[in-house]
């Protein structure tokens, strides 16, 4: 074969790799909260809170439609859904308190290298809310799972999403993400199955 000819194959062999990574999610890479321990999975498996929660819209709804999302798959409630939807009141309302979210970051000089050289920025992931009993203004029961973790953005963040602590996909809908903070509300178990019944 022709070194022009392997040239060609190679770099279309490249570009297409480039390609499919770059779609696929691949240029990023954001950090995965701690695992919680077997005694806390094991725990958890058993647990469940015999309460329907409704979430309350937030002005900037991404915010109210991710954290329904996310309690919704953590498998904990009797049912979760946006407040606007429960017919009759459900036992608790879901309120956010804090909006966490990543870094506004533009990449410059990762998208002039092409990815070649790497940003990484510090960023913030989780939920910050409170439950309580609808129309009542307290008590309520605070839960803030969050967490600091690098997100890298370019070709390294290939590397970097072959370590176990590491994910291309969006954070909180990381499985591990899911346990971490559906244990953070089970630590609240009792406090929240007392607002039914005040």
């Amino acid at each position: 074969m022709r070194p022009r000819t392997i040239i060609v194959i190679a770099s279309l062999t490249l570009t297409f790799t480039i390609l499919i990574v770059g779609l696929a999610g691949g240029c990023a890479s954001s950090a995965l909260p701690p695992r919680i321990t077997p005694e806390q999975r094991a725990l958890l498996q058993r647990t469940q809170i015999d309460v329907t929660i409704g979430v309350e819209d937030y002005q900037f709804p991404v915010y109210s439609e991710d954290l329904t999302k996310t309690l919704g798959k953590a498998h904990l409630f009797t049912r979760v859904d946006r407040l606007a939807n429960f017919t009759t009141s459900p036992d608790v309302v879901a309120r956010i308190e804090e909006t966490i979210h990543g870094s506004a970051t533009i990449p410059v000089l990762t998208g002039l290298s092409l990815g070649i050289i790497p940003t990484t920025v510090n960023e913030m992931h989780g939920y910050s809310f409170s439950l309580g009993r609808p129309g009542a203004a307290t008590p309520r029961v605070p839960i803030r799972f969050a967490y600091k973790g690098p997100t890298t953005l370019g070709w390294w963040a290939v590397v970097l999403n072959l370590l176990p602590n590491r994910t291309m996909r969006d954070v909180d809908s990381h499985p591990r993400f899911i346990e971490s903070f559906a244990w953070e509300i089970a630590t609240k178990r009792d406090a929240i199955e007392s607002l039914k019944t005040k």
